[in-house]
C-alpha cells in the first residue's frame, strides 16, 4: 500500500521486498552482487560520499555524470556511455546510481522529465550481455513541505526487471531506527537474501513492529 500510495504500480509482489538495517545495508548488498572489481558505476557529480566508499570496497571503477538543478544532464549519460562503447568498456558497465529527490549533497531532486531520459538511454544501451541496472536511491523521499509530487522512478519499470529502489524509515520517521527496505527485479531477491544473511541473520524485529504499528495507527 506504501508503495502504491507513490505511483509504484501494482500488485507489488511481496517477495520482491527486501527489508534491511537502513537503506545503506540495501545499497551495499546490491553493489556487492551486482559488480565485480573493474566494474564500473555510474554516480552523479557529485554523489553521497557514503556510497563512494562502498564502491571503494567492491573495487567498483566509479565515473561521474555533470547534474543541474533537474538532475543528470542526459546528453551528458548518453555521452558517456558512447564513449565506453567505442572504448569497448561498455560490457562493464552494471549500475546506474541516482538520488532522485533531495539529492546529498545539492538538495535537488530529478524532474519527471529527466528521470524518464535517464531510464531511455540506460535501457538503449543495455542488452542481454550487459545489462545496466538504476539504483534508485530515495531516502528523502518524504522531506517536502512544497511543490509537487514527483513519481518514483521505479514507476517507469511496471515490469520489475530495471530498477532496485531503496527507500528507509529513518530519514523522515527517526534517525535512531535504522529500517530501510527495497523494492526489487525478482531474479535480483534471492541473490540478495542469501548476502543479508551472511551480514546479519535477518533485520531486527523489534524495529519492524515499531514500524507497523505507526504505519497501521497514522502516528507516522
Amino acid at each position: 500500500g506504501r508503495l502504491a500510495s507513490q505511483g509504484v504500480p501494482e500488485p507489488v509482489d511481496p517477495e520482491d521486498i527486501v527489508i534491511t538495517n537502513g537503506s545503506q545495508q540495501l545499497l551495499f548488498l546490491a553493489t556487492d552482487i551486482l559488480v565485480d572489481p573493474g566494474d564500473i558505476v555510474l554516480v552523479e557529480d557529485p554523489t553521497y560520499f557514503v556510497y563512494m566508499g562502498t564502491l571503494e570496497s567492491v573495487g567498483a571503477v566509479t565515473l561521474g555524470i555533470a547534474t543541474d538543478d533537474n538532475g543528470i544532464i542526459p546528453e551528458a549519460l548518453e555521452e558517456t556511455l558512447k564513449n565506453l562503447a567505442e572504448a569497448g568498456q561498455l560490457k562493464r558497465v552494471k549500475i546506474l546510481y541516482v538520488m532522485t529527490y533531495f539529492q546529498n549533497p545539492k538538495g535537488s531532486s530529478h524532474s519527471w522529465r529527466r528521470r524518464q531520459q535517464i531510464y531511455e538511454i540506460i535501457e538503449r544501451f543495455s542488452s542481454d550481455e550487459n545489462y545496466i541496472y538504476i539504483i534508485e536511491d530515495a531516502a528523502y523521499y518524504e522531506l517536502k513541505f512544497e511543490g509537487e509530487d514527483i513519481p518514483l522512478l521505479k514507476t517507469i519499470d511496471p515490469a520489475n526487471e530495471r530498477v532496485l529502489l531503496a527507500m528507509t524509515f529513518s530519514k523522515a520517521f527517526a534517525p535512531g531506527l535504522r529500517l530501510g527496505y527495497g523494492y526489487l527485479p525478482s531474479h535480483l531477491t534471492p541473490h540478495i537474501l542469501n548476502q543479508k544473511g551472511n551480514h546479519d541473520f535477518g533485520s531486527g524485529n523489534l524495529a519492524q513492529n515499531l514500524i507497523y504499528r505507526a504505519l497501521t495507527t497514522g502516528a507516522f
